[in-house]
């Protein structure tokens, strides 16, 4: 590795590093999935990871010195550590294919440029293969074969896209909408209109608009309601009338369909 730092790892059945040797130092992992929750030195537990539910999803590593908290930015590089006041005590600044800088307070955290683990140097470890962020490209070919260049990185487009397995490149994940208010108060007549639940999901149509008149009209057959699959979770917008249970107008209409379609529909 760069630095003239010799390095070994260790990998379990499913291609996760269960443990890595840095200039003998020893690090083991735990995993929760695809993300690791634990380090150990030999059998002490040297720092614990509070992960999200995506993958490289990290929200709070806490080690001997305390609780880091970490910010993000869009493609989930980690751009600053926060202790629990909320004061920032590391930094991080990153060129676009993510040779780092650090200031600030050192760390022991390894989760850099893209939410992935730097080792030494600018050597990142992306599961599947390494990626040298100093040489902007990966140190293995890509074992699916699929980009003319094996070696290039997220099709040279590191400011939009990642690569969290070093297999396939990915848009930058989004921002998942919340609630601004909860389902419980509009369930049991409370009077705030609730926001659609997280998506991604095509946008309600109207049943009042043009459009929806427009696809009845196209489909020639009763379509009031329009019957998806099925089990499917549809969600409508009421935009006129008068208020529901004292719910004011606009707000949501949320459908579990389980009624059968009929034979014409199954076309």
């Amino acid at each position: 590795m760069s630095g003239g730092a010799s390095a070994s790892f260790a990998y379990d059945g499913l291609g996760r590093r269960r443990s890595k040797t840095v200039s003998a130092t020893t690090t083991k992992f735990l995993y929760g999935g695809l993300n690791p929750v634990q380090e150990l030195s030999g059998s002490t537990v040297a720092a614990n990871v509070l992960a999200g539910l995506r993958i490289d999803e990290h929200l709070m590593r806490t080690d001997a010195p305390g609780a880091a908290n970490y910010l993000k930015d869009a493609i989930g590089s980690s751009v600053a550590l926060a202790d629990g006041s909320g004061t920032v005590q590391t930094e991080y600044t990153y060129e676009p294919f993510g040779k780092m800088t650090l200031s600030g307070a050192s760390t022991t955290s390894a989760f850099a440029f893209a939410g992935r683990e730097a080792d030494a140097g600018h050597v990142l470890f992306y599961r599947e293969r390494y990626y040298d962020a100093a040489r902007q490209r990966f140190l293995a070919e890509d074992p699916l074969e699929f980009a003319a260049n094996l070696h290039e990185y997220v099709g040279n487009d590191p400011v939009n896209r990642i690569d969290p397995l070093g297999l396939r490149q990915l848009p930058m994940p989004r921002p998942t909408p919340m609630p601004r208010t909860p389902w419980w108060p509009w369930l049991f007549g409370g009077d705030e209109a609730p926001q659609p639940p997280p998506g991604p999901y095509p946008p309600p149509l109207d049943c009042h608009s043009k459009e929806a008149q427009r696809r009845c009209e196209k489909a020639r057959r009763p379509c009031n309601p329009c019957k998806p699959p099925v089990g499917t979770i549809a969600f409508r917008v009421d935009r006129r009338g008068e208020p529901h249970k004292g719910v004011r107008t606009p707000h949501w209409h949320l459908y579990l369909m389980h009624q059968k379609r009929t034979a014409d529909e199954q076309v």
